[in-house]
């Protein structure tokens, strides 16, 4: 049996004192909805097995709240967390070498501007390990990278040989919980720390 300890309720009450865009934040919502769907399917139809899917969404969503900080890191002057004050000028300069230039259109008119590029997921990690932004304990970024590896099991072929091969065995009940306890424990962190003001 899968089970998510935190009611929607609770996970967008916390959602709604970090998140910074709110595209980023209704698409997260979206997705915990599916999980919940998924999470109960699953548990309701024993010859139903939901774990790829539910892994794969669970990771997804840790990914979009680490974008969204960072963002939020780029973007923010009085919304910058407190907590990384004395760090605030190397993020900000270091962000600053992570953007590309951008172009829209909007009614005729051509906008230029930059903006962060898009990090892969293994080089989000790598970001927060630099600056310590969840902690100084490397075991905690080795557990993210190892959620990526995981995730990356969506393509059926495993050319980089990450985990079983049996998918069967890869996504078994305990490493889909073990996603779904680290999405909450994502979330439950970022609202402890880095609530907006």
């Amino acid at each position: 049996m899968l089970k998510i300890n935190l009611s929607k309720e609770q996970l967008n009450e916390y959602l709604n004192s970090f998140i910074w865009t709110f595209k980023i934040g209704d698409n997260i919502r979206y997705n915990i909805d599916v999980i919940f769907k998924l999470i109960d399917d699953h548990n309701k139809l024993g010859e139903c097995k939901y774990a790829k899917p539910i892994s794969i969404l669970c990771v997804s969503v840790i990914e979009a709240i680490l974008v969204d900080f960072l963002e939020r890191l780029d973007s923010a002057t009085r919304h910058f967390p407190s907590k990384l004050d004395a760090k605030r000028t190397d993020i900000k300069n270091d962000l600053d070498t992570k953007k590309s230039d951008f172009q829209t259109i909007y009614k005729g008119q051509i906008y230029q501007y930059k903006r962060l590029q898009n990090f892969g997921y293994k080089e989000l990690i790598l970001f927060y390990k630099k600056f310590s932004i969840l902690g100084s304990s490397s075991e905690s970024y080795e557990a993210l990278q190892n959620l990526g590896r995981f995730r990356n099991r969506v393509h059926i072929r495993n050319y980089f040989g990450n985990f079983e091969r049996d998918e069967f065995r890869t996504f078994s009940e305990s490493r889909a919980q073990r996603t779904i306890d680290s999405m909450e424990d994502i979330i439950k962190y970022f609202d402890k720390k880095y609530t907006r003001p």
